[in-house]
């Protein structure tokens, strides 16, 4: 059904970037990033010393790495040796955590966090990034708190926003429909993959036993239980454990969820039904600090500080 591998890596965080070739690695003091070789091992090309306590990262297209922390967010860049420096750090003490990094579509990044949505440009003259979108609570108090975003493709600054109790779809700073998530907010920031994109127009967005369903096309939304009451983990009641489940895609039909009760993978039937294909009664030691390689269907998860990968056998799953 499945096998796992280590990766003899140690750390804190892992970032899969370009489907798994690359990896960044958050350990104590510094950033490391790894390359996959022919032997499909890695192996280490930059190491970045910071004093930053970093939530999320990830690395641009123009190979600059971006780490967000607490009210900040560093950009490092290479010097004329190659060498990963610190290129600019913004600062701005009103932003709280900012839990989640990505690049868009045309280059921009956009972030998100406890104190709302924002997109980042970089200026032609001097590689430096400025502020060009700014969603907070100070303006709607339905900006308070994004956990996880994702971009609307073909669609220019429309966005879908994971918030505490709702799911909000902006156009800029507009807000054209919501979508009630009822009592699932989140309780941890070191799960922040709480959205994927199925196809085109449809969005999957996790809960603690149940995921919901968005067609942008159609606006419809079904809510839909993954888990029958006797499943429900009795620990859950704990308000330490109550974060939501962590979600990717599988392929285009198939979501895989990692929740306390065990792996789900889940097929998406017509946009509207789901059926559970496989469930792994696995224990991921730490359940919301992963990464899924879609390629290679693998999960990355950390186990005692190291990091092993979970290659689930595809026979088992339909296309």
């Amino acid at each position: 059904m499945y096998e796992i591998e280590s990766l003899h890596m140690k750390g804190d965080q892992i970032i899969l970037l370009n489907k798994g070739k690359n990896i960044l690695l958050r350990i104590e003091g510094n950033i490391r990033l790894y390359e996959k070789t022919e032997q499909s091992k890695y192996k280490l090309l930059h190491k970045i010393y910071t004093n930053e306590s970093i939530i999320d990262l990830t690395m641009l297209s123009n190979e600059m790495i971006i780490g967000t922390g607490r009210h900040t967010i560093i950009i490092y860049k290479k010097d004329e040796n190659s060498i990963y420096k610190e290129h600019q750090k913004i600062f701005n003490y009103n932003w709280a955590e900012i839990y989640r990094i990505k690049e868009l579509e045309n280059k921009n990044f956009a972030v998100c966090g406890w104190s709302g949505f924002m997109i980042f440009k970089i200026k032609d003259n001097d590689e430096q990034y400025e502020i060009i979108l700014e969603n907070n609570h100070d303006v709607n108090d339905d900006f308070h708190r994004i956990s996880d975003f994702l971009e609307i493709k073909g669609k220019e600054n429309n966005f879908i926003l994971y918030s505490d109790a709702k799911a909000l779809i902006i156009n800029g700073k507009d807000i054209i429909n919501v979508i009630n998530l009822e009592n699932d907010v989140p309780k941890c920031i070191i799960c922040p993959r709480y959205i994927c994109q199925l196809n085109d127009a449809l969005f999957v967005l996790s809960g603690l036993r149940y995921i919901t369903l968005f067609n942008e096309n159609t606006n419809q939304i079904k809510k839909i239980n993954f888990l029958k009451d006797d499943d429900f983990d009795i620990r859950r009641k704990k308000d330490f454990l109550n974060n939501v489940p962590s979600l990717f895609r599988y392929n285009s039909n198939y979501i895989i969820l990692i929740a306390l009760e065990g792996i789900f993978i889940i097929r998406i039937i017509n946009d509207e039904k789901i059926q559970v294909q496989l469930r792994i009664s696995h224990k991921l030691v730490y359940y919301f600090d992963n990464e899924f390689n879609e390629e290679e269907k693998s999960i990355y998860f950390n186990e005692n500080n190291f990091w092993k990968k979970l290659k689930i056998k595809s026979k088992y799953i339909g296309k």
